[in-house]
């Protein structure tokens, strides 16, 4: 590590003493955006090799025929990968960069502020594979994996482990996992979205419409195998789908799954008698992915719950999706969710139970009996007084909830049955998941107590367990299950 950056430094050098020098002198050496901005009038003028986070691109498209997609010019911001806040704006003649990487480009004044004119839209990587959409293949640390179709790039590999100890007594056996972070052109997020496959707690996960699965993992080997498949829509287009390939859906008329959250509408010649509205305006989300949104308008505002009939037109700048006779309210979204996972217990003791809260009170309770597909669903709807709501929230807002961060509450990914608790409250949200026995009960304090009056607002009898554990006579060891809380091995 010392070599390198002693390499690095004398690179730098050279350029600051205004030495000639080459490409093919220092080929593999590249400067950070902090280490281009301290020296950037030196720089002028000069081509350099600069690693960075590239955020989202922007394409101007002039005599682009229509049989060939076309970029004439692209502009971005390339931050530092230390610190974010640190950034100096891009530009090329093509938009196809990945999104974290080497850039090649030269250092150029324009209208009074310095631009990286990049020499080629993308510096290879040696250590990014591609990989076919509906085959398994194996991915490791340290290696970027994208997909034959460019939809999407896997840009980091971590694996997670959550074992129990040979010679330690756990609450729960723990188990491999692996976290991702993927980019794709069709999610709006800046920052790379993140799914975390576990091989029992959850082993598949669905993004960009896309369903990731964990087929098989050995941390101690050094690899997971895993596979991308196209997920079922039942004769309905998904947002992120029609996103992705506008162009397939133009002009035609289709069922668009998706949800929305704040709708506007226009109201002219109303009479009083008649609620009406001429005009409807607002967006349309992916249900897996909500940084996935299409521009939707309609002559009405009453929205169906999760489906939408219309017809995809080009706009003035974007597409949009004409609704045709949408007859149904929008549906909100939940303020607050908690979803309660057992351990490892016989399959007809596995019970997850899912409980949402939403702004007007109203709470919905989704229970699920059985692993996998078998799995017996029912659902459950109740209501909250607006007092007891608001003396929940403004209870919510007094503790540390918002506070706790990822690192913080890491260590309670060891143990089960767990809890995961996501609330989105007056600009304010975080998640926590998997919350047990062995978090920092002093550090938890505030969110076991959210997590208790959730449950005694909703439950009509709730019932809390002892926090101990017994072994089991083939060696497992189990906590007490709700609501006998016995011991069930």
């Amino acid at each position: 590590m010392k070599k390198l950056v002693l390499i690095a430094l004398i690179s730098l050098t050279i350029f600051l003493l205004g030495c000639t020098v080459t490409r093919d002198d220092f080929p593999s050496i590249a400067f950070s955006v902090s280490d281009i901005l301290e020296n950037i009038e030196t720089l002028e003028g000069k081509t350099v090799l600069v690693e960075g986070s590239l955020g989202l691109q922007g394409c101007t498209k002039m005599a682009c025929i229509p049989e060939k997609a076309c970029c004439n010019s692209c502009f971005a911001e390339l931050s530092d990968l230390d610190d974010p806040t640190k950034t100096i704006k891009v530009t090329g003649k093509d938009c196809s960069f990945d999104n974290s990487g080497t850039y090649e480009g030269t250092i150029t004044k324009q209208n009074g502020e310095y631009v990286l004119i990049l020499v080629e839209p993308k510096v290879s990587n040696n250590n990014e594979e591609v990989f076919e959409i509906g085959e398994i293949f194996t991915i490791k640390e340290n290696t970027q994996y994208k997909s034959t179709d460019a939809m999407f790039t896997i840009t980091k590999v971590t694996f997670t482990d959550s074992r129990c100890p040979e010679g330690v007594q756990c609450v729960w056996e723990g188990e491999q996992g692996v976290k991702l972070e993927i980019r794709s052109p069709i999610s709006s997020n800046t920052d790379p979205d993140e799914i975390l496959l576990g091989e029992t707690t959850n082993p598949n996960e669905t993004l960009y419409g896309f369903n990731f699965k964990l087929v098989s993992i050995d941390i101690d080997e050094g690899f997971a195998k895993i596979s991308v498949t196209k997920k079922e829509n039942n004769g309905t287009v998904s947002v992120s789908e029609l996103v992705s390939n506008p162009e397939k859906y133009l002009g035609k008329t289709i069922i668009l799954s998706g949800k929305t959250k704040a709708v506007g509408c226009t109201e002219m010649a109303c009479i009083p008698e008649k609620a009406c509205c001429n005009s409807c305006f607002g967006e349309i989300f992916d249900l897996d992915d909500e940084s996935i949104s299409i521009t939707a308008n309609g002559m009405d505002c009453a929205f169906e719950k999760n489906e939408f009939k219309g017809t995809l037109v080009k706009g003035t700048e974007n597409y949009v999706f004409e609704l045709v006779n949408p007859d149904a309210k929008p549906v909100p979204t939940p303020i607050i969710i908690k979803r309660d996972v057992p351990g490892f217990v016989p399959e007809e003791y596995y019970l997850v139970i899912e409980t949402s809260v939403y702004d007007d009170g109203r709470v919905t309770i989704e229970t699920t009996k059985g692993y996998g597909e078998g799995g017996e669903v029912s659902f459950e709807e109740k209501q909250l007084t607006p007092e007891q709501l608001d003396e929940l929230k403004s209870f919510i807002l007094t503790t540390n909830f918002f506070d706790l961060t990822e690192d913080e509450t890491r260590p309670c990914i060891a143990d089960a049955p767990t809890r995961t608790l996501k609330i989105n409250l007056d600009d304010k949200s975080n998640y926590i998941a998997e919350i047990g026995a062995q978090c920092n009960q002093e550090m938890m304090g505030d969110t076991f107590e959210i997590i208790r009056k959730i449950e005694a607002l909703v439950l009509d009898d709730p019932v809390y367990c002892a926090q101990d554990v017994f072994e089991c006579e083939n060696g497992k060891f189990v906590s007490r299950t709700p609501p006998t809380c016995e011991f069930i091995c």
